[in-house]
Order: C-alpha cells, then sequence, then structure tokens
C-alpha cells in the first residue's frame, strides 16, 4: 500500500515538472550559467548567452532589474555597475543631470534591462563591467549617443567589440578595427 502511494507521488511530481517545462518560453531552455569574471551574478540574475536575440559576441548576456540609476553612462543591474560602452556622457555637475534624467526615463529603476558585455574590454579600470544596456528592445548606449546626451567615447573604438555595430559607426568608430 505504501508503495502504490509512494509511486503517486513520484507520477505526480513528474507530470508537474512536464506542466512547469511546457508553460517556459523556448528562450528560455537554452540560457545556462555563465561565469562572470570576479563578480558573481545574484541569485535572480538570468544569465544566458545569446538567447535574448539581442547579445552579440561571447562575453557575458544577462537580463536583471535595474537597480539605480548612477549617471548617465552608468547604471546597476541586480547591483552590479555597469558603465555603457563607447558612450561617454557629461558629469551631473554639467549636464545639470540631463544624460541621468534621460537614462531614468528610458530604462527606469525597476525596469527589466539585458546587459550584453563587451568581449574586448570586460571591465574599466574602476572595475565596473562595460556593456551595452537593452531596456524594452531599445538600445539604451545607441539612444544617449542619438539624442545628443552622450558622445562616442572614440577613444575605445580600437578595443570594443561594438565598435562595428551600426550605432557606433554611425556615432564615429571606424566600420573597421
Amino acid at each position: 500500500m505504501n508503495y502504490v502511494i509512494i509511486i503517486g507521488i513520484i507520477i505526480a511530481g513528474i507530470i508537474g515538472a512536464i506542466a512547469v517545462f511546457a508553460a517556459l518560453p523556448a528562450d528560455t531552455l537554452q540560457e545556462h550559467e555563465t561565469e562572470m569574471i570576479g563578480v558573481a551574478p545574484s541569485e535572480d540574475t538570468k544569465v544566458t548567452t545569446q538567447g535574448s536575440g539581442l547579445c552579440s559576441g561571447d562575453a557575458l548576456c544577462f537580463s536583471g532589474i535595474v537597480t539605480e540609476v548612477i549617471d548617465g553612462d552608468t547604471i546597476k543591474v541586480d547591483g552590479q555597475s555597469i558603465r555603457f560602452a563607447l558612450v561617454d556622457a557629461p558629469p551631473i555637475k554639467y549636464d545639470g543631470g540631463k544624460s541621468r534624467s534621460f537614462v531614468e526615463q528610458v530604462c527606469p529603476v525597476g525596469s527589466t534591462a539585458i546587459v550584453d558585455q563587451d568581449d574586448d574590454q570586460l571591465e574599466d579600470k574602476y572595475g565596473r563591467m562595460l556593456g551595452v544596456i537593452y531596456c524594452d528592445d531599445l538600445n539604451v548606449n545607441q539612444e544617449l549617443l542619438d539624442s545628443g546626451l552622450g558622445d562616442l567615447y572614440s577613444a575605445f573604438c580600437d578595443q570594443s567589440e561594438f565598435s562595428t555595430h551600426s550605432w557606433a559607426v554611425k556615432h564615429g568608430c571606424e566600420s573597421e578595427k
């Protein structure tokens, strides 16, 4: 009698697991954990490689929650500082916070962001991850440049995976490294 109950529980568990996996979006099943160099993602961070369709290259690609907008070219996603690759925004004291306000509108605290880490320069000299940030499928790096609230950080065009992307070329990076 006890064996029947145990077998019934196991079968119910298997059916429940199948139902959960069947309800997941297809790209969720393609995700796998990737180790970040020097930084461990939070338990809530959804780590992927290429699963989003927005990311390029082989470096880390993950989605998480925007936890803070530091200024016009740095945000925190799941508490990790991310510097916008190839973008230089004026310090708050020089532009009155316009670039920061722009980022807060396009990618507000609490929203989901996808971070595509730069393959060729993983982090800056301050230990911030360098990458392209996507919010609501918008490339925030590109939006800052297109809006005129940020400038292309051209000194790094020869060191960035993104220098040949159309938005970077449009704003002054050469089309070939």
